[in-house]
């Protein structure tokens, strides 16, 4: 297994929402799961990486919105074909990173204090929000992210830029094929 040892209480894996738990079974070491929502009627894409050992399958989930955007519809899942040592790049480079272990408050940082003692913040009301998680058989850990690009403008973490890179660098390989 790549990079880190992750161990998390065992409740946190018991979210009824984490697509990553729905897709597991007992023959897949890791799971990774990329996602992007937004605020309007557009249907929720998924992209899924199951690892066992060296070998990689990628999946499509499409989920649909139905025209109330509070209601999902059916999961659609297809399996994908991708670059199997590109992938694996990306997620030695997140394990080198550390992106596992990245702060939920300095990726969505969107404030600047100012010398006066007032705050100066950024808000986004219509834009995206992106999921990456990563589940092994003990542990889970949810990154979201709103808005990544927007904030970075506004006020830059060098955690920020990383996850827009691994972001990108995802976006990239599964759009591909």
């Amino acid at each position: 297994m790549y990079g880190q040892d992750l161990r998390f209480p065992s409740d946190i894996i018991l979210s009824k929402t984490s697509l990553s738990q729905k897709l597991f079974d007992n023959d897949v070491e890791r799971i990774f799961v990329f996602g992007e929502r937004s605020f309007w009627y557009k249907n929720l894409d998924y992209f899924v990486i199951k690892q066992n050992e060296n070998h990689l399958e990628f999946f499509h989930v499409t989920i649909s919105k139905k025209r109330n955007h509070l209601h999902l519809g059916r999961a659609k899942s297809e399996r994908i074909d991708a670059n199997e040592d590109e992938a694996n790049g990306i997620i030695k480079y997140m394990d080198s990173v550390g992106l596992w272990s990245f702060s939920t408050d300095s990726l969505n940082l969107n404030s600047i204090p100012q010398p006066d003692g007032r705050t100066l913040m950024q808000e986004v009301f219509d834009g995206s929000q992106y999921e990456l998680e990563i589940m092994t058989d003990s542990s889970r850990v949810l990154l979201r992210v709103d808005n990544p690009e927007v904030l970075q403008e506004f006020v830059s973490t060098q955690q920020r830029a990383i996850f827009i890179e691994c972001k990108n660098d995802l976006l990239d390989l599964f759009r591909r094929n």
